[in-house]
């Protein structure tokens, strides 16, 4: 298992597949009304991994 998709599921996201993809955050959707709406932008790449939640701003990174 790379360090990027481990950083991902320490910090409770699921890992999408590579590339840029919008899924929910583990942080505060499940407090939301629209609970299902994506609002968490996940990109990995051959550098690591990033992600940011444009509700919450919860953001981070882990570089390979």
């Amino acid at each position: 298992m790379s360090a990027a998709i481990q950083a991902l599921q320490f910090n409770g996201i699921i890992p999408p597949a590579p590339g840029s993809r919008k899924t929910t955050c583990p942080k505060c959707s499940h407090t939301r009304r629209k609970s299902w709406e994506k609002c968490l932008r996940v990109e990995t790449d051959d550098n690591g991994v990033s992600w940011k939640c444009f509700h919450c701003k919860d953001e981070g990174s882990d570089a390979i």
